[in-house]
């Protein structure tokens, strides 16, 4: 390392809020993907129940406010996204092994941005520990100090003090 090059104060600060940003970034998502597992689970446990019983009883939606009573028939045959609006007629059992296979999608992306927040952790404490520092002490108007030096001669001082 180069050590004629000092960050700042300011630079480090800089440097360290856009990691801190990162970081809230990454817990967003962390957030946001132990929601859709959760969702996932709640999913699976209704599939395994649901072929239980020949029908449910349930509470149909007619508009968004307005329900009706009703019953759940064919409670194995699950209609599936794929993707892009393609959607294919399932068993439940077969519902559930495609909700694994997103479960497991799922815990890959969260290991992933587990790592991604750890390595930007260490970053903030590798850039505190390893990054020399410029400090620069201010004085009450906002400015640097200036040091003053002055060469001190014992033979012109006897001289003045006499």
């Amino acid at each position: 390392m180069d050590l004629n090059k000092i960050v700042s104060p300011q630079e480090l600060e800089i440097y360290q809020n856009a990691i801190n940003k990162s970081i809230k970034d990454v817990n967003a998502n962390i957030k946001k993907w132990n929601e859709y597992k959760t969702d996932y689970f709640k999913l699976k446990n209704v599939l395994k129940n649901l072929p239980n019983e020949i029908q449910h009883e349930a509470m149909i939606p007619f508009s968004k406010l307005a329900f009706f009573p009703g019953k759940l028939i064919h409670t194995n045959e699950v209609l599936v996204l794929l993707g892009d609006n393609w959607f294919v007629e399932r068993s439940a059992k077969q519902a559930c092994e495609i909700v694994d296979r997103r479960v497991k999608f799922v815990n890959e992306n969260l290991n992933k941005l587990k790592k991604d927040k750890k390595e930007l952790e260490e970053k903030i404490e590798l850039t505190k520990k390893n990054l020399p520092i410029k400090h620069e002490e201010l004085n009450e108007e906002g400015m640097n100090y200036v040091e003053i030096r002055e060469d001190f001669d014992e033979q012109e001082e006897a001289k003045l003090n006499g």
